[in-house]
């Protein structure tokens, strides 16, 4: 019989491919505003504005990030019981950090990864906790415990990044093509429609990119709960709770 692993090994290999071409296409069209702008100067100027986000977004611990969010840090003592689910399952992640488990007075059924498989931690909402059993709090918890195992958090606010960027420099092409509408119509120079339609299409591309990205490591996230509670019902009555 296979193991719940090498049975979601063709799934795990199919959406890091996709996540990999994502992102490549995120770089990309990034590059288009960057070129236009400054050649290619400003595409490694942008490259370099993404690499810097990124660290020092990493250098942000995860509590100051949860406690701005409003969410306060759970003891032990105060749930016994999902710091037991927790432990077991950044056992089997092979995380090794101490679990930090945070909590919400939102109504919402919300729950969320902050941070890395080094510092990270999962907030929860109160509404969630009234709503979900343990069994399917424990998929939930698995979900968010795959984010943190391959650092989705910071994928993601790279991609998100590069999104913002897109649109500002396609915001800035379009103003210095605005710019030059007095020479088109004095008939010194022709309109560039090629570059205005490309430079037009790439913030909507990059959205898109962004959330087939978010939409990738979600389904990735669910494999990998699925993994490591061996409890897919678990998962799939919460995710229909969710619903």
């Amino acid at each position: 019989m296979p193991t719940a692993a090498t049975s979601l090994l063709p799934n795990r290999l199919k959406n890091a491919l996709q996540h990999l071409l994502i992102l490549a296409g995120l770089a990309l069209v990034l590059a288009v505003p960057g070129y236009l702008l400054a050649g290619l100067f400003g595409v490694i100027w942008c490259f370099a504005l993404v690499a810097l986000t990124l660290y020092l977004s990493g250098r942000v611990p995860a509590r100051v990030v949860l406690a701005n969010a409003s969410a306060g840090l759970l003891r032990r003592h105060q749930a016994p019981e999902l710091y037991r689910v927790l432990d077991a399952l950044y056992r089997h992640a092979g995380l090794t950090a101490e679990p930090l488990l945070f909590y919400s007075p939102s109504p919402g059924l919300n729950a969320f990864a902050v941070g890395d498989r080094h510092d990270g931690g999962i907030a929860i909402a109160e509404g969630l906790i009234r709503t979900l059993n343990l069994r399917q709090l424990g998929g939930v918890l698995a979900h968010e415990v795959s984010h943190l195992r391959h650092g989705d958090t910071r994928v993601m606010s790279m991609a998100a990044t590069m999104t913002r960027l897109t649109i500002w420099g396609a915001f800035l092409v379009q103003l210095g093509l605005v710019m030059m509408l007095p020479l088109v119509m004095a008939g010194e120079i022709d309109m560039p429609w090629r570059e205005l339609l490309v430079v037009g299409l790439t913030p909507t591309l990059s959205t898109l990119l962004q959330l087939a990205l978010s939409r990738n490591r979600e389904y990735t996230a669910d494999l990998e709960a699925v993994a490591l509670t061996h409890d897919p019902r678990g998962l799939a009555s919460a995710l229909a709770v969710l619903e």
